[in-house]
């Protein structure tokens, strides 16, 4: 006899269901030198042994009789059809004649998918909405909560909120108008800002190319902290009329007051500018009107100007601005180019 024994018939020797005459080839096997049964010795005391982990090849070995059991199914994977009872009874029997070591690997791999299948099932769905240049989307989520975002602006919120908890994730600007609910806050993550609200009305300025956010409160109460200082619990709580602002990593600032009107001001395409980057004005007719703007020297940008955008005719923006830097404008198509004042 061959000095190796089929692995499975000697599995099945072990679990006492092989033939007989496949129980007279491992009885010979067994006999004929010493190697092998000192072998089959070993591979016995695994196998009696529930504290033992089987070998690798064994899992896959119980695996493929579930498996098995699949494919001698009649049809086409796809058109298969099957009695779901029968099968999950006979899958239950083929776990059951597998040792202990066997069952418990198998049990945990189902456990580990089974536990993936949920988690992926129940996480509610998540939806992105981003506006896109010169445009306003206004959003109405599962709660009746209404938000209005500016161009440029990201909302990412979930189809429905869980339990306890209502959170969205804003990158841009947002006018929220929080639907109230004592019982689950309602708290929006601005890149490092945590707003957090019961139900009230507010805008948030989170600008991707800006260090700084902002939360002007128009109705209510709002709590703002920055989250690389949360276990310091270093939040303000803003009231209505005033605003606060979380300037590059800093806890948020004191709240001081502001005109409530001007919470929400660019839904009309209106804006107050204050002692700011010219940068800033231009990005921001950049994101409403899908505007580019050429100095004749780039550091220019970084001039300070305060002026008031109003909701006229771009033309009549842009001569306001040039007023203000000292300096000429043309339009050619959407290119603003400013120049030296000739006169």
């Amino acid at each position: 006899m061959k000095s190796s024994l089929d692995r499975e018939i000697l599995l099945r020797y072990l679990d006492d269901e092989c033939s007989e005459s496949e129980k007279e080839a491992v009885n010979e096997w067994i006999n004929e030198n010493a190697s092998n049964k000192s072998e089959f010795e070993r591979i016995k005391k695994i196998w009696e042994s529930p504290g033992v982990p089987c070998p690798k090849p064994d899992i896959e070995l119980a695996l493929s009789r579930v498996w098995q059991k699949i494919d001698e199914l009649p049809g086409t994977v796809e058109k298969r059809q099957f009695n779901l009872g029968q099968f999950v009874n006979d899958a239950f029997k083929e776990l059951l004649a597998t040792p202990l070591p066997v069952r418990v690997g198998i049990v945990t791999i189902l456990l580990l998918g089974l536990y993936f299948i949920i988690s992926v099932t129940t996480t509610p769905k998540m939806n992105e909405v981003f506006v896109a240049t010169t445009e306003i989307k206004e959003i109405v989520l599962e709660d009746s909560s209404k938000v209005t975002l500016d161009a440029g602006s990201k909302l990412s919120f979930p189809d429905e909120f869980t339990k306890g908890k209502r959170e969205v994730q804003l990158t841009g600007e947002a006018f929220f108008e929080i639907t109230a609910d004592p019982g689950k806050p309602f708290v929006i993550n601005a890149k490092e800002g945590m707003i957090t609200v019961l139900g009230t009305k507010f805008n948030v300025r989170a600008l991707d190319d800006s260090d700084n956010i902002v939360v002007s409160v128009a109705e209510g109460i709002v709590s703002l902290m920055n989250r690389m200082y949360e276990g310091d619990d270093l939040h303000v709580i803003i009231h209505e009329g005033f605003q606060s602002i979380i300037k590059n990593d800093s806890p948020p600032s004191v709240p001081t007051a502001f005109k409530v009107t001007e919470a929400k001001q660019w839904i009309d395409r209106e804006m107050s500018f204050s002692n700011v980057k010219l940068n800033e004005v231009f990005e921001q007719l950049s994101r409403w009107y899908g505007l580019e703007f050429e100095l004749p020297y780039e550091s220019l940008r970084n001039d300070r100007v305060t002026i008031y955008i109003e909701n006229k005719p771009i033309e009549d923006i842009l001569e306001v601005i040039a007023l203000v830097i000292g300096m000429e404008y043309s339009l050619d198509g959407k290119v603003v180019k400013f120049s030296k004042n000739t006169l």
